[in-house]
């Protein structure tokens, strides 16, 4: 992939166009409709990355019925 964990992964999840669906799941993630810098990422790599966006407050883990989700928060323009 060539990306330098942990600093690209995250960047590159943060400004992804999904916004518009509130929660993601994992899957959803990794296996978008258009290919990107994620996919095919493995859970794990991907988990810890959604980890630091939460950390930051830029994003949250929820818990699914079929397994982990992720909320992003937008960004605020000043």
């Amino acid at each position: 992939m060539g990306l330098c964990f942990p600093l690209a992964i995250p960047s590159l999840l943060y400004v992804r166009p999904l916004q518009l669906t509130p929660i993601l799941t994992l899957y959803e993630i990794a296996n978008p409709p258009v290919l990107s810098g994620l996919s095919g990422i493995p859970d794990s790599l991907l988990f810890n990355a959604i980890a630091i966006l939460a950390k930051t407050g830029r994003a949250q883990l929820i818990s699914i019925s079929d397994g982990n989700g992720v909320r992003l928060f937008l960004r605020t323009v000043k």
